[in-house]
């Protein structure tokens, strides 16, 4: 009698440690989950921008006189990039100066103002020599 109770006492004590032997496993499979999965999402990247001052070109048209009148910003977001950008915000104003003088208004129709853009960028990022801008956004585009 006393081997079939010492039996069942055995075996209620190996089904204990298996069940917390399996809570142990889930426990520390989830917290490895989770950390996995944390470090899998891509983290929020925050872009700033900085204004630039108001551009009035004479646009290359020619049939006849045509202005553009625009706003820009600049987006960035490597962190102190705004104290670079300003340092050199004379020779970026000149380089959109220079590069918008060259279009005509049909260059700021469709997919043209993407071209524009792209080609801003790299300007403005060999001015600064490092690609430290990531956008050029443009608001306010009138021609005249």
């Amino acid at each position: 009698m006393s081997d079939k109770k010492s039996n069942k006492i055995i075996m209620i004590l190996l089904i204990i440690l298996l069940v917390i032997a399996v809570g142990i496993a889930a426990f520390f499979g989830y917290s490895y989950y989770s950390k996995l999965k944390a470090k899998n999402q891509p983290q929020k990247v925050v872009e700033s921008t900085v204004s630039v001052d108001d551009i009035i070109v004479n646009l290359a048209d020619e049939d006849t006189r045509v202005y553009l009148k625009t706003k820009i910003s600049l987006g960035y977001t490597k962190k102190g990039a705004e104290n670079d950008i300003n340092a050199v915000m004379p020779q970026i104003r000149d380089k959109i100066n220079s590069y918008l003088r060259t279009k005509k208004s049909s260059d700021f129709q469709k997919d043209g103002l993407n071209k524009i853009r792209d080609e801003l960028l790299k300007q403005i990022n060999d001015v600064l020599g490092d690609p430290v801008v990531t956008h050029v956004y443009f608001y306010d585009i009138i021609i005249q």
